[in-house]
């Protein structure tokens, strides 16, 4: 499937492009491989934490060459309510030195 994420890097919109293609191992695990130029760009990711309403999902991918791994907190509206936010880090784990970013 399609994998296109936009967002800021120092005040300026960026976009990376990828697919991603669902991987034959236990649970739900896919791997991200860019496209075009970044095709040499690998992760692994699958979903730790989804809503039951499907609003928000909590994601954990593995390092690339660019990237360390992480979490990503995804969401269907642009700002999470601020009790939403504080559930899903308590959920995670986190709460010290996250960067939240949104984007518009």
């Amino acid at each position: 499937m399609s994998d296109n994420v936009t967002f800021l890097k120092r005040g300026r919109q960026r976009q990376i492009a990828g697919i991603d293609t669902r991987l034959s191992q236990p649970g739900v695990v896919f791997r991200w491989r860019g496209t075009g130029l970044l095709s040499p760009l690998t992760s692994d990711w699958h979903i730790t934490e989804l809503d039951p309403d499907y609003q928000w999902a909590v994601i954990s991918f593995s390092r690339s060459l660019l990237t360390p791994a992480g979490l990503d907190i995804i969401a269907r509206e642009a700002a999470l309510p601020e009790p939403v936010m504080r559930h899903i880090l308590g959920l995670i784990g986190e709460s010290d030195g996250l960067v939240l970013m949104a984007q518009d």
